[in-house]
């Protein structure tokens, strides 16, 4: 059943039957809505048998839905939430072609995208972090990999030493100051803050999780 906005389901607790929340209610909660702009071109040649497709489109959706964390205490582990604006834009191209005709019959397809992601606002212009490895950064492709950048790994705990703007030096630690030192064998952290100390102010985005480009390529014959 749905009550007040939110689902709720038959439970038992301490042999009585009872009913909880599936989900926790979020009274402010809308539609996605989503504005798409398209441009396209049909183009054929040699009596029909080559034909090209191209098109060209911009599509902006505001107000998406997501999951947001939320403490243990509250019995749930996320409410869904509106937030933000997303931008994605690219180009499609199709071809095709007959090649022969005859008993033997070969046709050729062959077809790519290109699309550009990237979030356009968020809540407070902060960032989210998804998860463990993920960002949503305003002006960033959505879900950017977010961790530390790594340079290498320490050859030995020897080579584990920082130094200080005024000559100082100690072995470079995990977490926070007194944290226990790399050693040898251990990941090179970036240090972004140049204070000897690898923790979350030393993440960044390390990588985009969408890929350049994909298509394919198709060939059918038939006798």
């Amino acid at each position: 059943t749905w009550m007040g906005g939110y689902e709720s389901t038959l439970s038992r607790y301490d042999k009585s039957v009872g009913v909880t929340n599936k989900y926790l209610e979020n009274r402010s909660l809308g539609w996605e809505s989503t504005t798409q702009y398209n441009a396209g071109v049909d183009l054929s040649f040699v009596k029909g048998r080559v034909s090209l497709t191209a098109d060209a489109y911009l599509k902006i959706s505001n107000d998406l839905l997501f999951n947001f964390p939320v403490g243990t205490y509250t019995g749930f582990t996320h409410v869904v939430k509106n937030f933000g604006a997303i931008e994605n834009k690219g180009f499609e191209f199709l071809l095709n072609t007959v090649n022969t005709t005859g008993a033997l019959k070969w046709n050729t397809n062959f077809n790519i995208s290109f699309n550009k992601n990237r979030v356009l606002s968020l809540p407070n212009d902060e960032d989210i972090v998804v998860g463990l490895y993920s960002l949503a950064r305003e002006g960033e492709p959505a879900g950017v990999f977010y961790g530390h950048y790594s340079l290498g790994v320490y050859s030995s705990s020897r080579q584990n030493i920082w130094y200080g703007s005024d000559g100082s030096s100690r072995p470079v630690v995990k977490g926070a100051a007194g944290g226990e030192a790399f050693a040898g064998g251990d990941m090179i952290w970036r240090d972004l803050d140049d204070n000897g100390i690898i923790n979350d102010a030393d993440r960044m985005i390390i990588g985009n999780p969408h890929p350049d480009f994909f298509g394919g390529f198709g060939n059918t014959f038939s006798y």
